[in-house]
């Protein structure tokens, strides 16, 4: 097969994929919000893993339909020396420091899941409210610290 082909259909298959894992995430999330008896913060760090993970999914979403659309509009107007504008620029870089964003949210969710279970089998007479707020810190806010000067320095660096 020529690689085009095969590019096609290995984007119809991750697309499926990140679908396929969207929906059952979006179901979980629904499902421990619905019942209040489920509600405790091993739970609350799951849906924050699980909204890491969605968001991930739209980001690559996002960033697909972005590439696809400066592409066609490329090859539209046979524009391949100006392929991307300025603005264009921006915004294709935008929806990939986002993508790298949720990547890393998903990690340092995973590290907040093993860290949790730590605390509870090491520590005993510890505020679970307390700890939550630490674990959302750093649920979300380190990605932060590595993505936004990740961004910075890509945008005025790289052509």
């Amino acid at each position: 097969k020529p690689p085009e082909e095969l590019l096609l259909s290995l984007s119809v298959i991750w697309t499926i994929g990140y679908a396929l894992s969207f929906s059952a995430l979006i179901i979980a999330a629904v499902i421990l919000l619905a019942f209040r008896h489920l509600h405790c913060t091993r739970n609350y760090i799951h849906l924050n893993l699980f909204a890491s993970f969605i968001l991930r999914a739209l980001s690559v979403f996002i960033k697909d339909s972005v590439l696809k659309w400066m592409y066609s509009t490329a090859t539209h107007g046979h524009q391949w020396d100006g392929l991307i504008s300025y603005q264009e620029s921006l915004s294709c870089r935008l929806v990939f420091v986002m993508m790298q964003y949720c990547v890393a949210a998903n990690y340092y969710w995973l590290l907040v899941e093993g860290a949790y279970l730590h605390t509870l089998l090491v520590l005993s007479g510890f505020s679970e409210q307390r700890i939550f707020r630490l674990y959302l810190c750093v649920g979300w806010g380190v990605p932060v610290l590595f993505v936004v000067p990740w961004g910075i320095v890509k945008y005025l660096y790289e052509d």
